[in-house]
């Protein structure tokens, strides 16, 4: 993050500081994973479970 801090949007959304990155790799991990969630679980509406 040190090299977008000249970024306002960057800096406005994760900060300039220590823990910048973390912060904008936790955003970026929350996102893929509810997009992986939804996506999924759509999938899975499609099966049915039988026993036999």
């Amino acid at each position: 993050m040190a090299l977008k801090s000249n970024d306002p949007f960057w800096t406005f959304l994760f900060g300039s500081g220590k823990g910048s990155g973390a912060a904008m790799m936790m955003f970026i991990l929350g996102v893929t994973g509810t997009a992986i969630c939804i996506i999924s679980g759509q999938i899975m509406k499609k099966y049915k479970y039988t026993e036999e």
